[in-house]
């Protein structure tokens, strides 16, 4: 066995490359795309719209080392109040959403209500069906942390990216043209598409079923996603990896061969295409941790074992996101296997490098990457939200809004 250190990518800015988004940030980079103006339409239950407010004015001002909403992202936020009672739903609102690109709510905290009254769900299922996405924001974030730097940094974040902007790309080629992810979530799987990493694009495609272990449907499932992102990307479409959450099953390989074969015919992906099936595993037993001296610490990002010439164990989570501090319970690393290709002649380390890479694509934290991937990671978060009955309308493709 073989072990190393991946090197963190270099993200891209529109005037700037950096190793990290805060630090680019901080150092009055600007995003590489997105809206010059945001209009936010504000909902919250009456005792709670001056701490709405309140929050908003701090997303707008220069607090500590968060330097306004306006300054950082190149882009005016403007808004408007819609006072409502949440449990009593947002009758009338769907004349209103038109005139607004987010609807930035006050729930309290899930701990704090029933299930049966958590409105979480139920108001981003009924925004989701008038496809306009939302940022919603807790009693307590609203009472002790509005003026807190890396929350507004991450709220911030959040919302540009909800409403189309892309706050970072991914400097360097990659492998292949297109990236998939496959998860399933109760009755509903998804394929999550990533392209162009240095101006990241996203789509995806969903279908319902009876899916368990494995995904019914696969190969309608990844042509709906391909044939969606064939329609905006230039070049012909050859080399293609897909991430699958958790084991392949050999039915589901079946139905993906059977089913490029069939788009190849088309022409829709190259008849010499390459295919990669790669499983992402997030319960691995082993564990990293690092040693100093006398004591163990937190393992640092990016250390991987080779198990294997197509397996390997990265531990995509440590430090320095999290404090380097006398090991007690280490992160879990995660499993990378190539388990099915039409080309076993690669280089495989390249491709878990860049799962590794592809967990510094997410714009929900300025500070922080994910344990995995954006490619299973998306997937597994728009099957969750489409279980619990939240259906992004056709307006919110290519959004992150699931953020």
């Amino acid at each position: 066995m073989r072990g190393g250190h991946f090197r963190n990518p270099v993200l891209i800015f529109k005037n700037g490359t950096a190793l990290s988004p805060y630090k680019a940030f901080m150092q009055g980079f600007k995003p590489l795309k997105g809206p010059r103006r945001i209009r936010i339409l504000l909902l919250a239950e009456k005792d709670r719209i001056n701490q709405l407010l309140n929050l908003l004015k701090n997303l707008k001002s220069h607090i500590g080392t968060w330097l306004g909403f306006e300054t950082t992202f190149q882009c005016k936020l403007e808004y408007d109040m819609e006072k409502i009672c949440l449990d009593r739903g947002i009758e009338g609102l769907e004349k209103k959403v038109s005139k607004y690109d987010i609807i930035l709510a006050a729930i309290p905290d899930e701990e704090f209500v029933d299930y049966e009254n958590d409105p979480y769900y139920p108001l981003k299922r009924q925004l989701a069906l008038l496809g306009i996405p939302s940022q919603m924001v807790a009693y307590t974030t609203l009472e002790y942390l509005s003026n807190r730097s890396y929350i507004l940094y991450n709220i911030g974040l959040a919302i540009y990216a909800k409403v189309g902007g892309i706050p970072w790309g991914i400097a360097g080629k990659t492998i292949a043209d297109i990236y998939i992810g496959l998860d399933i979530a109760g009755g509903y799987a998804t394929a999550t598409i990533i392209t162009d990493w240095w101006h990241p694009k996203i789509t995806w495609n969903i279908i319902g079923g009876r899916h368990v272990e494995i995904i019914e449907n696969v190969g309608k499932l990844l042509a709906g996603a391909i044939e969606r992102r064939r329609r905006t990307l230039k070049g012909k479409i050859r080399r293609i990896v897909i991430h699958r959450d958790g084991l392949f099953h050999q039915k589901e390989i079946n139905m993906i061969r059977e089913e490029l074969d069939i788009l190849a015919a088309k022409g829709i992906i190259d008849k010499n295409y390459e295919y990669y099936l790669i499983e992402i595993r997030k319960r691995c037993v082993a564990r990293f941790i690092r040693a100093l001296e006398k004591h163990y610490y937190t393992p640092e990002k990016g250390v991987y074992l080779e198990l294997s010439p197509h397996k390997y164990i990265i531990s995509t989570t440590g430090y320095p996101d999290m404090p380097l501090t006398i090991l007690q319970s280490p992160p879990r690393p995660i499993i990378v296997e190539l388990v099915e290709t039409n080309n076993w002649e690669i280089n495989f380390k390249e491709f878990a490098r860049e799962v590794y890479w592809l967990t510094h694509l997410h714009y929900a934290s300025a500070f922080r990457t994910p344990k995995l991937p954006i490619t299973t990671l998306y997937s597994h978060r728009i099957s969750s939200f489409a279980n619990a009955g939240v259906i992004p309308h056709e307006k919110l493709l290519g959004k992150y809004w699931f953020l």
